[in-house]
């Protein structure tokens, strides 16, 4: 890797960086702000009793919701995964094709680094800002509920953030793995879109029957369900174990693959 090249990498996706964690950041703070409204609100708790089926699909039971560390896993938290995994999906996906879209590809590879020190140099870079994008969420989660709530158990907000971040890194890996055939920075947009919409609504067949819930199991988004981490306190080691297994695989096939890629 290459401090120059990570930092050419960073300024490449600032715009995007800069847009996309402001957009998360507002609604993260709005939605932890209007907690109260809705953990001490009896006539509210009972509605969403009524729909627990709804909820379970999303890996959220209405019980969860009578604390703000609660409020945050139902609420905000699926924004936040939704959001940051896309964003993996995109930024890794696009990490070569973005370069052919600029017309910058022939002079990067013409530079005097070998072709895997340029790709795990975009590589790290987007770690830095996934990281980034974790640790602002838990700040923002955090500082919202002292301001207009009650935090008892900060370390909920962090495996909460630390879920989010452990299925971004598994985007990243199959963001990588696109790298072989994408051939345009908006084709790749598209796809890392679709991939996490795609992942999310299998994870809502999870309480549905028969071979829809075992399509649900495919999901990356069920690895770590939101009332699990809440009533457990804890992540599980196969979710982890996956998401990294998978970002890890994804950064080996991709810099193997790139390495005899004809650019």
């Amino acid at each position: 890797m290459r401090i120059n090249l990570i930092a050419m990498e960073l300024k490449s996706l600032r715009i995007s960086f800069v847009v996309g964690t402001l957009v998360l950041l507002v609604y993260q703070f709005a939605l932890g702000a209007m907690a109260d409204s809705f953990t001490g609100n009896v006539g509210m708790m009972e509605l969403l009793q009524s729909k627990a089926g709804i909820l379970e699909s999303f890996g959220i039971n209405a019980e969860m919701m009578t604390s703000y560390e609660g409020w945050i896993a139902a609420q905000p938290h699926t924004l936040f995964v939704l959001l940051l995994g896309a964003f993996s999906a995109i930024w890794a996906g696009s990490c070569i094709s973005r370069e052919r879209d600029k017309g910058t590809a022939e002079y990067l590879f013409s530079l005097p680094y070998t072709r895997q020190e340029v790709f795990f140099s975009k590589a790290a870079a987007h770690l830095i800002l996934v990281t980034v994008v974790a640790g602002l969420t838990f700040v923002v989660n955090w500082i919202a509920g002292l301001w207009f709530s009650s935090v008892s158990d900060v370390g909920l907000l962090l495996l909460l953030a630390a879920a989010g971040y452990c299925i971004a890194l598994a985007f990243l890996g199959i963001g990588y793995l696109l790298t072989f055939w994408v051939t345009s920075e908006r084709t790749a947009t598209s796809i890392g879109i679709g991939l996490v919409l795609v992942m999310f609504f299998m994870g809502l067949l999870s309480t549905a029957h028969g071979t829809a819930a075992e399509l649900a199991k495919a999901s990356l988004f069920q690895l770590f369900p939101p009332s699990d981490i809440v009533q457990q306190a804890s992540l599980t080691g196969t979710g982890v174990f996956i998401t990294v297994g998978l970002y890890v695989a994804g950064l080996i096939l991709a810099a193997w693959g790139l390495s005899r890629q004809d650019l």
